[in-house]
């Protein structure tokens, strides 16, 4: 779960990843205990290497095999094993700002009011779904959930076709 406090004017200052540039550093941090309690802290000796990526890479999911990394422009597809670019693809308008795997496509919100379905296989575009001021993107198993910032909600939209879910009463 990702947490943030902005303005959410659509600009690249705010993306966490812009802070890194061009360059997405990818870090493993070796030795690390998970006995609660650990003050094991990681070291730039740490870092196992570090990738290119689009123009400011904001965030990122994995389907098991390759990287998505929501950049300028499209998401990027990396290989999980080398790093090695897979190729750039557009999601559906503007910047992307989050992307989820929901075990068989790639979700990301864009900066223009909507949420791009891509197939993960080869990142073709399946779906451009609106959603009012689209910011973080979950997936909880069986639906899309996505952040709407400035109106203060969580919209559910269904992972087999984007369509937005009514809840019954």
């Amino acid at each position: 779960m990702k947490f943030a406090e902005h303005n959410h004017t659509p600009q690249a200052s705010f993306l966490p990843g812009a802070l890194i540039g061009r360059v997405l550093s990818l870090i493993l941090l070796l030795g690390v205990s998970s006995f609660p309690g650990s003050k094991a802290v990681g070291q730039l000796s740490d870092v196992i290497e570090t990738f290119p990526t689009g123009l400011n890479p904001a965030a990122l999911t994995s389907d098991g095999a390759n990287i998505w990394v929501v950049c300028s422009g499209g998401v990027n597809k990396l290989r999980a094993s080398d790093g090695a670019d897979l190729g750039t693809f557009a999601t559906g308008g503007g910047g992307g700002v989050d992307d989820v795997f929901d075990g068989e496509n790639i979700w990301v919100t864009n900066d223009v009011g909507t949420v791009g379905k891509l197939r993960a296989s080869d990142g073709a575009l399946l779906g451009v779904f609106e959603v009012n001021d689209p910011f973080a993107i979950g997936f909880d198993g069986t639906s899309i959930w996505v952040t709407s910032v400035s109106d203060s909600t969580v919209t559910k939209l269904r992972a087999s076709d984007g369509m937005l879910e009514i809840p019954s009463r």
